[in-house]
């Protein structure tokens, strides 16, 4: 007899009754295929149903049918505790008219002799199944009949899931010390419990994705209401990463671990503060703006804010008695949140009651936990709570093409039908932040080359920042590849590292590309933001090539990037760049003199954007040969039709004019005149020519001969290729 499948089937029970029977046992999926029974099913909690009894009623008893369903019914009434010498014990057996008698062996019955002896036999030989399986060992797993695993919980098989991130893992490259970029594993992973061995999906055992791998002894959802809550691993190396392995004690101190964080704090303040010309340190918003936009702006933003006061920003927060309890009850106790396990730097999904929980626990804390990507926008009522400073909403690209839907702006955009669908809008402005004192976060760019806001609400921060010089970003991009996890990127730019602190009611302000890490001293709720802006859009082209160049290696969750980056930049071009350039030429507007910094940063992103094409360009040419192409490939992102890519091109193209200027420009600019130049085979002529003289028209080459006649350009074509030009 199989010791794993003790089937009702084999002693009369149809398959269709036992599928019945076993319908109602414990599910995670409505996909659950039907199930044989097995040793774990018989000892449960779950109580006969009158299906159970139904069913089998509608089958024609012999002696041997009765004494399987008293078997049956009854024992599905103990749990996984009781032993082998209780079950004999305790065993009992169903009459025909339903009352329960004793075992014959500790009593008298009025089942007939018959009736007992098949009783008999069938109870000796579960009996000895189980001995058999406990003595050997046994694992209770359900089986199909080739014997791969299946899930208590889901009844699902996990061979095939399996083998696909065996493959999968096969593939993956060193990971990085960025451990907060990481993810542990699928909710298909296993785990199995230590009372009654038997096996569950990590996503089908009851436990929440931070508990993953923090039990030593797991019991599972049956099991535990008998057995106990599950057993957490005991510290045996604080210094370590898996402060919980054993194997790792000699192992050398690694950074953000427990012992790592603890002596961070006995000699980081040696660090020094920046300089006037690292970060500026201002009363209020009003002296910020001064400040900020006497130096053009974000078109020169260069340089770290500290704001003393929120006064003057134009920025909203919650009233003062906002706390965490208010974020879980906006959002819901069973919201989930990313959050980093600070002494295991990983990043795993927790509820936010379970995180208020362990936030407010009074006893000593032996984990620390920290969330920093809640984005509430999509929340009508926390999204009117905190809102980001004024001039941080003006010049936002996301805000430019998105903008709130009740404002005069997005009525134009629905009117020229330039709206796009809400599901693209890259909704990383709106974050609150919540961390435990301790916490730590180690260096890191923000996604995309982003600008921050950073408001704190309540509590202290300390910043550790290092600007974003060529060298400091050659050393981050090594350090993010490398395979240790026991050198800290502050020490190889130790003179570059500067320390600013951030009280509560102080807000920080950091432009593209700044990497920095983060230390909670004290607990900490925080509000906060990110935003690409014209003004540093070659520092993110930068970081975004940074990251891609990373990511190639690392494999690392899209998440973690920038949403919809590329998608973004190409409708930028589509519906803010060509209108504006349109109307502006439209009205005769001397682009050059009316915004320049605006221009210079459109033709970057234009000379992107064909980089961009003609990669994707390889790409499609790559997969139509058959090949596989060398880039990362995020399906995670939005994007747009390779056609709409090359029309987008085109268009601009045809009103900016040729990349480079053509050869009788270097005449024109000797006679200086070059701000009559106008790129095309048309010379700009006034009414009246000097001197009464004819004027003359530049002499076509042989090569312009041999081609076919072209239309000439227009004024509107040849004043928009002028101002890109020059």
């Amino acid at each position: 007899m199989n010791n794993n499948n003790l089937t009702a089937s084999k002693y009369g029970v149809s398959e269709k009754d036992q599928t019945d029977r076993h319908s109602s046992s414990l599910e995670c999926d409505s996909s659950q295929s039907p199930q044989k029974s097995n040793v774990n099913e018989i000892f449960t909690d779950r109580q006969p149903s009158s299906d159970d009894s139904n069913d089998i009623n509608r089958i024609e008893k012999t002696s041997v049918d009765f004494a399987i369903e008293s078997v049956l019914l009854q024992e599905r009434e103990h749990n996984s505790k009781r032993n082998v010498q209780e079950l004999e014990d305790d065993i009992k057996f169903r009459t025909s008219d339903g009352s329960i008698n004793t075992n014959p062996i500790n009593g008298e019955s009025s089942n007939t002799p018959e009736q007992l002896d098949a009783s008999a036999v069938v109870n000796t030989e579960i009996v000895a199944e189980l001995k058999q399986e406990i003595n050997e060992g046994s694992s209770n797993l359900n089986q199909f009949d080739d014997g791969t695993e299946k899930c208590q919980g889901c009844g699902q098989s996990g061979n095939e899931i399996e083998e696909a991130l065996k493959l999968e893992r096969r593939k993956e490259k060193p990971m990085s010390k960025k451990k907060s970029h990481l993810t542990p594993g699928p909710d298909s992973d296993w785990i199995m419990c230590d009372c009654c061995k038997s096996w569950y999906h990590f996503g089908c055992s009851g436990l929440e994705q931070y508990e993953y791998y923090v039990y030593e002894a797991f019991f599972c959802p049956i099991c535990s209401p008998t057995a106990g809550p599950s057993k957490m691993f005991e510290t045996v190396a604080p210094h370590r990463l898996s402060w919980f392995d054993k194997d790792q004690i000699n192992e050398p101190m690694e950074v953000g671990s427990q012992k790592w964080i603890k002596e961070f704090t006995t000699w980081e303040h040696t660090f020094p503060s920046p300089s006037e010309e690292e970060a500026c340190v201002v009363e209020n918003g009003i002296e910020f703006h001064k400040k900020f936009f006497d130096n053009d702006g974000p078109h020169k933003w260069d340089k770290v804010f500290l704001i003393k006061s929120m006064n003057g920003l134009n920025m909203k927060m919650p009233s003062h008695g906002f706390d965490i309890e208010k974020v879980v009850d906006l959002m819901s106790p069973d919201y989930q949140v990313d959050t980093i396990d600070v002494y295991n730097q990983c990043t795993y999904a927790m509820k936010l009651s379970t995180f208020l929980k362990k936030f407010r626990d009074p006893s000593p804390r032996s984990l620390l936990y920290n969330f920093l990507s809640l984005e509430f926008s999509e929340n009508q009522e926390f999204k009117e709570l905190a809102k980001p400073p004024q001039f941080v909403q003006e010049i936002s690209l996301v805000d430019q093409l998105w903008p709130d839907p009740s404002s005069e702006a997005y009525d134009i955009l629905l009117d020229k039908k330039l709206n796009l669908p809400e599901e693209f809008r890259p909704k990383v402005e709106q974050f609150c932040l919540s961390g435990m004192g301790g916490s730590y976060t180690d260096f890191h760019i923000d996604f995309g080359g982003s600008s921050v806001y950073y408001h704190i609400f309540k509590g202290k921060k300390i910043f550790y920042i290092a600007r974003p010089s060529e060298s400091n970003l050659a050393a981050y991009q090594r350090h993010e590849t490398s395979r240790s996890n026991s050198e800290w990127f502050g020490n190889k730019i130790r003179s570059e590292v500067r320390r600013v602190v951030i009280n509560e009611g102080d807000t920080l302000l950091i432009p593209a590309g700044w990497i920095h890490a983060v230390y909670t001293p004290e607990d900490a709720l925080v509000f906060g933001g990110n935003f690409l802006h014209l003004g540093n859009v070659e520092m993110q082209m930068r970081i975004y090539c940074l990251e891609k160049a990373v990511r190639s290696i690392l494999k690392t969750p899209s998440k973690f990037y920038f949403p919809n980056f590329e998608y973004l930049h190409w409708k930028y071009m589509k519906n803010v760049i060509t209108p504006k350039a349109r109307e502006m030429t439209k009205a005769g507007t001397d682009r050059r003199k009316e915004d320049l910094y605006f221009w210079k940063k459109a033709k970057f992103i234009y000379e992107t954007l064909e980089q961009w094409l003609h990669r994707d360009s390889a790409e499609n040419a790559s997969r139509d040969a058959g090949k596989e192409g060398e880039g990362w490939v995020d399906g995670e992102q939005a994007d747009i039709s390779f056609d709409e890519k090359n029309k987008i091109l085109k268009t601009i193209q045809k009103l900016l004019g040729p990349s480079k200027p053509r050869k009788n420009k270097q005449k024109h600019e000797a006679a200086g005149d070059d701000d009559d130049y106008i790129p095309s085979k048309m010379r700009k002529c006034t009414t009246q020519t000097k001197r009464g003289s004819i004027p003359k028209v530049a002499k076509e080459s042989n090569e312009d001969k041999e081609k076919p006649a072209k239309k000439e350009s227009t004024s509107e074509d040849t004043q928009l290729q002028n101002v890109f030009l020059n």
